[in-house]
């Protein structure tokens, strides 16, 4: 049989597309569309639509050798009468079920082609939907004619109706979407990721990695899966399936997290019995990582999502097989049980804890049956440490100080809990040792002869023999010591009481906090004398709640000024005001049970009997009865 070459038989570029390369040899030599060097070729009509173009045929009308050809070939056969499909030399696999590449409905940027003259074969790849370089959307349509684009036309930039590809009008795309192709690109291209401008934060290293067949199958899953409750399937279209893709991508991880979360919101959760997070994200667990083969390019994306789960999702815990070989650092989210365990506690105690405030649990439903979670951020977790826990009496003697002291130090945070829950009664040894050296540790050991000058006191005689006035002024001093506010002179032993303090300084810090303290509060006498009382009513009167009193010793009992003034503005003493009327208050307690005045008595303290008060409310109507009953004892 004869053959016949072609007039102009020019070579393909390195990076051409095998269709886009055909379309060009067609329109060099002039003719309409492709179909007549296919047909010179011997194409059939299946083999024109295929991924198995015989790139053979076409080598041989050209008078090259298939060598020439077999870089750009979109399959080989691998043996064994099965065939692998490949995009500039790179795999897309056995199977192209996941229509990777774009073989009857062309798609490109006219730019670029306009530019190069040729068409890249990157547009044959189906998620091609934007050049990275021009910044702007691939036409598929004549923007004239407004038809589909088709392989057969008369020239690359050549509508069937005439019109020029090349005028078609520019849509842009965002920064996200063109990094992303350009990613694309550079896989099927064979060049690193690397050296790709990263303003949106991808995980680009992570990317470097991920093979092109991984990475054609990753994207449109992705982009899927964020698409959830915003576009039904027939609305996807590539371009903001890609974009959908993009956004997960940027700003890595939180990308990534604000899509875990829209997904974990879409969840039907109540149909599983557990709070494991991957039951809770099932459908995404099992699409993405459980079955597919590109598992290994892709672990990044499901350490991140477990890490997700450990210190975001707060709605579910992850089970300890997800995190084996994974370096965690921290497990935020955690079951009652898996708290009780770190803690060394018992499950009932958790939530014990839990009822009285000192510790947040949070109760999720899992197919209609309570679960609780536990935040960790703000939660201490003590290491594990030998040592015994003692009881607070004990321990403060171990110390050397009170046990209101210690008890106040706790309270206020200033004696620090590392080796224990802080939530549990007890302390550490670790804990009293580390406290019991900051004492000391402030003193420096000096000569003994300094304890016969009665210008220093020990920190003994503090804490046993002087008053503060104040159930927190011996804890505040032992307080202002460790935070450098007061300093001692040292120390002549190996005891916290036998730290030294200069006397005059003592004194003076005593004077400014029985200062301090009585500032808002008084005496009995001088409450007595405002409210114009007996006053053996005082303790009455606090006990009753009417005055609030503060018992410092049993000689020692200070009242609240303010509730002095408020009782005195509301209340008189009918025997204060017996003596302003010139009457006795037995008399004026008979006044009041004839006119029905509320009397207030009052026990007292030491004499016995009752001091009685009256409303001041009351006062015109009862002072208005004894003048007329002085009236008519004059008469």
């Amino acid at each position: 049989m004869d053959l016949t070459l072609l007039v102009r038989t020019p070579s393909p570029f390195a990076t051409e597309s095998l269709w886009g390369f055909a379309l060009r040899v067609s329109e060099e030599n002039g003719y309409d569309n492709p179909r007549h060097i296919l047909k010179l070729a011997g194409f059939n009509q299946y083999e024109r639509k295929t991924a198995s173009f015989p790139f053979n045929k076409l080598a041989t009308i050209l008078g090259k050798d298939q060598s020439d050809l077999e870089p750009i070939a979109y399959s080989k056969n691998s043996g064994n009468n099965s065939r692998e499909f490949f995009i500039l030399g790179k795999s897309l696999g056995n199977s192209l079920k996941h229509y990777p590449l774009r073989l009857t409905k062309p798609s490109f940027c006219p730019h670029c082609v306009a530019e190069t003259g040729h068409l890249d074969a990157c547009w044959d790849i189906n998620l091609s939907v934007a050049c990275p370089k021009h910044k702007c959307q691939v036409i598929n349509k004549c923007h004239i004619c407004g038809k589909d684009l088709r392989w057969f036309r008369p020239g690359l930039l050549r509508c069937n109706c005439g019109a020029l590809l090349s005028d078609s009008p520019r849509i842009e795309v965002n920064s996200p979407v063109t990094e992303l192709m350009a990613i694309l690109f550079a896989k099927i291209h064979g060049k690193s990721v690397s050296n790709i401008n990263n303003p949106n934060n991808f995980p680009i290293r992570e990317m470097e990695e991920i093979s092109l067949r991984s990475f054609l199958l990753v994207i449109p899953a992705l982009g899927r899966f964020n698409l959830v409750g915003h576009l039904s399937t027939a609305e996807i279209t590539p371009i903001n399936l890609v974009a959908s893709a993009a956004e997960v991508f940027t700003n890595w991880p939180f990308g990534y997290h604000d899509f875990l979360r829209k997904l974990g919101a879409h969840a039907n959760y109540d149909k599983h019995p557990t709070i494991g997070l991957r039951k809770y994200f099932e459908n995404y667990y099992s699409s993405m990582f459980k079955q597919r083969t590109s598992h290994k390019y892709i672990e990044f994306l499901r350490d991140e999502f477990v890490n997700f789960g450990l210190n975001e999702w707060g709605e579910s815990v992850v089970d300890k097989k997800m995190m084996r070989g994974m370096p965690i650092s921290k497990e935020r989210f955690v079951s009652s049980a898996e708290l009780s365990r770190q803690l060394g506690v018992s499950i009932r105690t958790v939530k014990k804890w839990a009822q009285k405030g000192k510790i947040e649990i949070k109760e999720v439903m899992a197919n209609t049956q309570k679960r609780y979670l536990v935040d960790l951020e703000n939660l201490f977790i003590p290491p594990k440490v030998k040592g015994r826990v003692i009881r607070m009496r004990e321990a403060a003697a171990f110390i050397g100080i009170p046990v209101s002291v210690l008890k106040g130090l706790r309270e206020s945070g200033h004696y620090d809990i590392q080796h224990m829950p802080r939530q549990k009664p007890g302390f550490h040894e670790a804990d009293l040792n580390v406290f019991r050296f900051n004492l000391l540790n402030l003193s420096p050991l000096i000569r003994e002869s300094i304890t016969g000058n009665n210008d220093f006191i020990t920190f003994a005689h503090i804490m046993e023999q002087l008053q503060f006035w104040s159930k927190s002024g011996k804890a505040d001093f032992v307080r202002d010591y460790l935070i450098g506010e007061i300093h001692s002179a040292g120390r002549i032993g190996d005891s916290v009481e036998q730290i030294i303090f200069k006397k005059n300084d003592v004194l003076k810090y005593i004077q400014s906090c029985r200062v301090a303290y009585s500032a808002c509060t008084i005496s009995r006498k001088n409450a007595a004398d405002r409210i114009k009382c007996d006053i053996q009513a005082i303790p009455g009167l606090i006990e009753k709640g009417y005055l609030f009193g503060q018992q410092q010793k049993p000689s020692r009992l200070r009242v609240d000024g303010k509730s002095v003034d408020h009782f005195s503005k509301n209340y008189i003493s009918l025997g204060h005001l017996a003596t302003q009327v010139n009457s006795t208050s037995s008399k004026l307690l008979q006044i009041c049970t004839q006119l029905n005045v509320t009397v207030v008595p009052i026990p007292r303290s030491y004499k016995g009997g009752t001091a009685a008060f009256i409303k001041r409310s009351d006062l015109t109507t009862l002072t208005t009865q004894i003048k007329v009953t002085n009236r008519r004892s004059s008469r």
